[in-house]
């Protein structure tokens, strides 16, 4: 079904406003952490010299150090690589779990909890599940850029956010994505809203940190969940409520001396629901959206992938439940 002007323009207005709040606060610790990046690496690069100086005064050849650091880091990709299978296969148990519970919660047709308020009577609640979504959006900064968002109609399975970056040792590495799920649904009624939604993260990575007597290289993953609800009024004002889930990944890993490197599997499952129900006006589209939010940070030397998309690899939303209640 064709969306209809007032849904485009809540879709368009809707959206612009959630990547402002969501990605402001983002945009500028990824400023600093690159600049503080570029400070440690002129520092650095200052330190090496005097460690080479000294070391050489002492009669210590440096390059034979850096020659065993790096055959160090050969020795360690070739023992990750022996846990590929072993991963995959965990993911394929992790996908068929994600989607049981899915089917549980579509089967039992959960009511999302009013948090506040008179309980409403289960006579009075309007229940109601969106399972697919009327628009996406993507926005993919990831190395490659290869994410895709898919809908399976058929199977009723929900929607997948799929992507892979990976990096060779550089000194800064920084993807990341923002991607909208976004629902509709019209109340004919005034009332409240309570809604509820599940985001299930299936995936790998891996990091490989090379060895230095510098500055010690970093990596953070961060992925964050949001639920949000939004209704425009009669002169164009958007009206939101948002929640974040307190799961997501965070992830931190950092060098030093020696190399250090390893393998990660995901099994994540978060719960999103707002923590009051949202008031709504009758006629007026309503929509309601899940944003998966993801950063990587590699500085100063690191290499590592994040895979969402080999085999049943996968970023799973599980569409949207709703209670309504007639004011």
């Amino acid at each position: 079904m064709a969306l209809s002007n007032a849904e485009r323009k809540l879709i368009k207005l809707g959206t612009q406003e959630l990547r402002d709040r969501l990605n402001f606060n983002r945009d500028i610790e990824r400023e600093q952490a690159l600049a503080a990046a570029r400070r440690a690496k002129i520092g650095d690069k200052y330190r090496l010299k005097m460690l080479e100086k000294a070391l050489k005064n002492a009669g210590v050849d440096y390059d034979l150090i850096r020659q065993r650091q790096a055959r160090e880091s050969e020795s360690a990709a070739k023992d990750m690589k022996k846990y590929t299978s072993r991963l995959n296969a965990n993911a394929a148990k992790v996908a068929q779990r994600h989607q049981q519970l899915f089917e549980r919660l579509r089967r039992t047709k959960i009511s999302p909890h009013f948090r506040s308020g008179p309980a409403p009577t289960p006579e009075s609640v309007v229940l109601g599940y969106l399972p697919i979504p009327v628009n996406t959006d993507l926005l993919d900064m990831g190395t490659p850029q290869d994410a895709a968002i898919t809908t399976n109609t058929t199977m009723n399975k929900g929607s997948f956010l799929t992507f892979k970056w990976d990096t060779k040792v550089v000194d800064a590495w920084d993807p990341f994505i923002t991607a909208f799920f976004n629902y509709m649904w019209t109340p004919d009624k005034d009332g409240s809203l309570g809604i509820f939604s599940v985001a299930a993260y299936n995936g790998t990575s891996s990091w490989s940190i090379p060895a230095t007597c510098g500055y010690p290289p970093v990596l953070d993953i961060t992925f964050t969940s949001t639920i949000a609800v939004q209704q425009m009024d009669a002169a164009g004002h958007v009206f939101t409520a948002t929640a974040q889930a307190p799961g997501g990944i965070h992830d931190s890993h950092s060098g030093g001396c020696t190399h250090h490197s390893g393998n990660k599997a995901y099994d994540q499952v978060d719960y999103l629901e707002l923590s009051s129900p949202f008031l709504v006006e009758k006629k007026s589209p309503v929509m309601i959206s899940i944003v998966i939010n993801g950063d990587c940070f590699g500085l100063l030397g690191v290499g590592a992938d994040l895979d969402f998309s080999t085999g049943t690899h996968s970023i799973n939303v599980g569409g949207i439940f709703f209670g309504f209640t007639a004011s």
